[in-house]
């Protein structure tokens, strides 16, 4: 299990583009399958577009060390998922440890 993000705090991804799912549901459904975010920009793009066609949802991502609020979490089969905001973007992340989420002071 990761470190838990406070709900309301302010967190960034230095490292990775973070795939945002449209859903809780989605999300903890893809999480077996698929990566939870991308180094490279051009792949988050196209995995994107790809997870979105393959789970018939809005798959989206949140650019590396862009700023996003959590809003709510949840905890499902020991993996924690967070509805986050982002500037332009909304929507439910996997977060694993290896992301490396740091928290925006």
């Amino acid at each position: 299990m990761t470190k838990r993000l406070e709900i309301g705090k302010l967190y960034r991804c230095p490292r990775y583009h973070l795939f945002v799912w449209s859903s809780s549901e989605t999300a903890s459904s893809a999480a077996a399958s698929t990566a939870a975010a991308m180094r490279a920009e051009a792949d988050a793009c196209s995995w994107s577009n790809y997870w979105s066609n393959a789970f018939d949802c809005t798959v989206r991502y949140g650019k590396s060390n862009a700023i996003f609020m959590v809003i709510e979490h949840e905890e499902k089969y020991g993996t924690d998922f967070y509805h986050v905001i982002f500037k332009e973007i909304q929507g439910w992340f996997i977060c694993l440890n290896w992301l490396k989420i740091e928290r925006v002071q």
